[in-house]
């Protein structure tokens, strides 16, 4: 378990039932690999732990920009390829699961130094015209949008147009309204629940809804300045309009290379 933040609140009375849910997953496991930064629960026989943090003897975690493993670096933060918070913390999470199945710590960082995300996980698409274009379509909650933003924000040279949306699930929009109004010049919106996300987001940025993800790309595109970065990170499901999050982001993918090649 990564992390843990609100989603399926449509299913749940509440967080804390959401997160007892979510446990369930360590339960007859030998090893559990916990994230302290977003689990409040673990006691467990045997775990690794993880998180942004400085780590705490035989944690993994971060000091002075290494990643760490106690008090020992591993790998400068610089020579990883993919960016933002959220892909560190996965990057320290991949540790931990490696050194459970005891894999070579030197094999392990040879392969974080190379890798460059996967589809649709704030997956880089390209830079054109000075705008980079980013498919986070796996963001189906509030909380993978969340670190999305603010994981992507301190690498943008200017700053971010969002484009989200979809089926909400319930979702408490409003937990993006601080980090929209530091890092969003512009959220382009579509979906189910645009009009609920309009609302949660009133006066953090300046606020387009569309009809499509081909209008959406192509706002982005006319209103994005040299710098910038466009972010699919829609905080919603994609099933009122796409039948997955793969075919959602695709059709992002190939909205904006063919925008770049008619130019």
């Amino acid at each position: 378990v990564l992390n843990i933040s609100p989603d399926h609140m449509d299913r749940y009375e509440n967080i804390t039932e959401y997160q007892a849910a979510k446990m369930r997953i360590y339960e007859g496991c030998n090893v559990a690999v916990l994230n302290k930064d977003s689990l409040n629960n673990r006691q467990h026989n045997k775990a690794l732990i993880f998180g942004l943090g400085e780590p705490q003897a035989n944690e993994f975690g971060v000091k002075d920009n290494y990643l760490m493993h106690g008090s020992q670096k591993l790998l400068a933060v610089s020579e990883l390829k993919i960016k933002g918070d959220h892909q560190i913390a996965n990057a320290l999470a991949a540790l931990a699961l490696g050194t459970a199945a005891q894999l070579p710590m030197s094999a392990m960082l040879a392969a974080l130094c190379k890798f460059t995300g996967l589809s649709h996980r704030c997956q880089w698409i390209g830079k054109f015209a000075g705008i980079e274009w980013y498919n986070d379509s796996k963001a189906t909650n509030v909380g993978a949008a969340l670190a999305a933003i603010t994981g992507l924000a301190p690498y943008v040279v200017g700053k971010l147009i969002l484009i989200a949306g979809g089926q909400g699930k319930d979702a408490d929009f409003s937990v993006l309204y601080s980090a929209v109004r530091e890092h969003v010049r512009m959220v382009i919106l579509l979906g189910e629940d645009a009009d609920k996300l309009a609302a949660a987001l009133d006066r953090a940025a300046e606020i387009i809804c569309t009809q499509s993800m081909q209008e959406a790309v192509e706002c982005a595109a006319q209103n994005a300045q040299s710098g910038d970065v466009v972010l699919l990170s829609p905080a919603c499901a994609s099933f009122d309009m796409f039948a997955n999050f793969e075919q959602r982001g695709e059709v992002f993918t190939e909205n904006v290379k063919t925008l770049y090649l008619h130019l």
